[in-house]
């Protein structure tokens, strides 16, 4: 899951980091801090007045990923239960 949350986290980024006014040396700096999901900081690359936005971004791709890895989690657990429901046998109720 973990691998699946870095791929999503920067596709992501890419996403809402596309929306914000940078140079391509700035948004490069931005992508380059993908790999450390929500702990991720805007670089100092980044003007101080873009870097709300840029810190925005993180944080919204951030939970876009987290969403996205719980709806995933979820459907496994269901998955899983539909699973042992048809494979487990009722217990023989002998006297």
């Amino acid at each position: 899951m973990g691998a699946l949350a870095l791929i999503l986290f920067s596709n992501r980024l890419v996403d809402r980091s596309g929306q914000i006014d940078l140079s391509p040396q700035a948004h490069g700096a931005l992508l380059n801090e993908a790999d450390r999901l929500g702990a991720a900081n805007v670089p100092d690359q980044v003007p101080a007045a873009l870097a709300p936005q840029g810190h925005t971004a993180i944080q919204l791709a951030f939970v876009d990923v987290f969403h996205t890895v719980l709806l995933i989690s979820a459907g496994l657990a269901w998955i899983g239960a539909l699973l042992a429901a048809l494979i487990s046998k009722p217990a023989s109720s002998k006297p």
